[in-house]
């Protein structure tokens, strides 16, 4: 059975405890409770916000850090936590899952395209 954690706002298989912040106020989850999805960094934020959307999830981005913290250490040291309802979260955490697993087969595929070019080079 899944449970549903109010004050850290994440899923997790039945347990005493939650096991990210490890209270003890696990509950069914209900459709509207806002799940925690996935943290991000700045690079990827806006893409996952036009993934959600263009698939008619609901969501919140938060950011990790605050806004002070991000001006200080740069936009790009931020990150972002997502969230969606829980009658979306399975839709929401597979395309999410899809969409990361897309780009890194398409960053090796870039890389090894590199390293077969690095190669010819040197054999010249």
């Amino acid at each position: 059975m899944l449970l549903y954690c109010p004050d850290c706002k994440r899923l997790y298989d039945e347990a005493d405890r939650c096991p990210t912040c490890g209270k003890r106020k696990g509950r069914e989850p209900q459709s509207d409770d806002l799940c925690f999805l996935m943290s991000t960094n700045a690079i990827w934020v806006e893409m996952i916000s036009d993934l959600l959307t263009e698939n008619e999830i609901p969501f919140q981005k938060v950011s990790a850090q605050g806004a002070a913290m991000a001006m200080f250490t740069g936009l790009y040291t931020e990150t972002f936590d997502f969230y969606v309802p829980f009658e979306k979260y399975d839709e929401a955490k597979d395309l999410t899952d899809a969409f990361f697993a897309q780009n890194a087969e398409e960053e090796s595929e870039e890389e090894t395209e590199a390293e077969e070019g690095e190669e010819e080079t040197e054999q010249e």
